[in-house]
């Protein structure tokens, strides 16, 4: 999920990406048993999704990582999302 600088700050990516992307996880809730939605965070995301209920995830054997920019597994999990989808 990601916003073009051009339209970054302007609740793009709350309004409607994470709105649907929340949407989508409700559904497969019901269809298929999803749990979680989890994101793999750019650093200079991390305050956005935390804003949103996002949780930092405990990674195992990730230490010492040689990616160029690192990432913050994030999750969260299905319940609240159920609470802020209108039936």
């Amino acid at each position: 999920m990601a916003v073009a600088k051009s339209h970054q700050n302007q609740s793009v990516g709350s309004r409607y990406l994470l709105k649907h992307v929340f949407e989508l996880a409700a559904q497969m809730h019901m269809t298929v048993g999803c749990s979680a939605v989890v994101v793999d965070s750019k650093p200079d995301a991390v305050g956005f999704y935390t804003k949103y209920g996002f949780l930092k995830a405990v990674v195992l054997g990730e230490e010492g990582s040689s990616s160029a920019e690192q990432t913050t597994m994030m999750y969260i999990s299905i319940k609240p999302i159920l609470g802020l989808i209108k039936p």
